[in-house]
Order: C-alpha cells, then structure tokens, then sequence
C-alpha cells in the first residue's frame, strides 16, 4: 500500500487492538513512514506462542519492504521456522529481495518441501516459483533444476503446466544437463503480476485502506475507553 501511515500512529494503535485488527496494523508497517516500523515488525516476529504464526508472517512480509536485502539471513533463518506461514513468507521475500547467502537454505527448503509426504492435498502456489525465482536473482538455477528434474512426480498438474510455459527445456534436458535458464517475463508476472494492472492494484490498496482506517478507528475508540476508567 501507498506510504500513508506513521509508525508512531500504528504503534499506539496496537496494544488496543486484537485479531484480525491487529494483523491488519502489523502488515501497514510494512509501508509506514517512520523510523521505528521495522523495530516493531522485528518485535512481533520475535514473539512465540499458540496462535502467533499468522502475525508472525505477515510481521515478515513487512520487513522485505522495510529492509530488502539486509534481511537475508532473516529470512533464510525462517524457512526452518515451525509456522508454514512464516516458512512461505521467508521464501517469497528470497525470491524477491534475497541475496546469495540464502542459496543453500532455499535449496534445502525446495527439496524438503517436494519430498514431504502428501505434498499434493498441501502444497502453495508459492513453492515452485519463488525458489526459481531466488535462482535466477542470484545465479543458481543450475541447482533448483537438479531438485525439481528430480523431483517431477512429485509436482501438481498446475505446477508441470507452469513450468513447461516458463522453462520449457526443463525437463527434456535432464538432472545432468544445464538448462537454459526460464523466462523471465513469465515470472516477472507470476511475481509482480498486480504492475500489470494498475487499475487492479489501486483497487486493491484502496480495499486495503478501508481496513487499516477501520482497525484504527476501532483502537482509537478503545484507547477512549480505557483512559476513561
């Protein structure tokens, strides 16, 4: 969303709000003006407990805005994390802003993602082409390609489609060949897909506004509240 908060304002806000409300405040850190959103991000990723993993990860999504690479060994570190939430907002912001020392965490947590069992009834839209994505950034595609010729059976229908429109030499080279690299517009629009809509994408910052004015008017009203006992 457009930078059209201050921290300050979110961080007063939060200690009066709960659930959904509260999720809503943490991921407008992510965009806030402000010298303190990504101390407060930090703060809520670092807490633990039942039902802390939904905040957790959008606390991590936030800070991919507020920090970009310097986040890396961050977001490495949590793709081992328990929360699966947290683990697919660490590899997104890999795949995003991620730099070369993440390489060997997000090979791990590719093969470890496609060899787990059921993985068909669970797995993310997010797990194939982030890790690609990361590849491509940082010149490791070779090694993502090892993993998923290895691993095609293991892959969605969707997934196969996918990959056949945005490396279309993936397969028919083999697990010891080197493939030529995918195509970069294909994920560019798995990536950034709302740039290309910029209707869509004011659509959605604005549907997105019409909850974090709600949320702070709802903390205001209680902070009234509780300064009038």
């Amino acid at each position: 969303m457009p930078a059209l908060y201050r921290d300050d304002v979110i961080a007063a806000a939060l200690p009066f709000v709960k659930g959904d409300d509260r999720t809503v405040l943490i991921g407008a850190l992510g965009s806030s003006q402000g010298a303190t959103g990504a101390d407060l991000l930090h703060q809520v990723f670092g807490e633990r407990g039942s039902g802390t993993g939904h905040d957790r990860a959008v606390a991590l999504s936030g800070l991919r805005f507020r920090i970009g690479a310097e986040g890396t060994p961050l977001y490495a570190a949590a793709l081992t994390d328990r929360s699966v939430p947290v683990q697919l907002s660490a590899i997104l912001a890999l795949a995003q802003f991620g730099d070369a020392r993440a390489t060997t965490p997000v090979i791990a947590w590719l093969t470890r993602k496609l060899r787990r069992n059921n993985r068909l009834a669970t797995c993310d839209p997010w797990e194939v082409p982030a890790p690609i994505t990361f590849a491509v950034r940082n010149e490791c595609v070779q090694q993502v390609a090892v993993v998923l010729v290895s691993n095609l059976s293991r892959l969605d229908p969707t997934e196969r489609e996918w990959l056949a429109l945005v490396w279309p030499d993936l397969e028919s080279r083999g697990v010891g060949s080197d493939p030529s690299p995918p195509d970069p517009v294909g994920l560019d629009k798995w990536l950034y897909e709302s740039a290309t809509r910029p209707e869509d994408y004011a659509a959605s910052q604005r549907f997105t506004d019409t909850y974090v004015q709600a949320a702070l008017a709802r903390a205001h009203r209680r902070a009234r509240r509780v300064e009038g006992t």
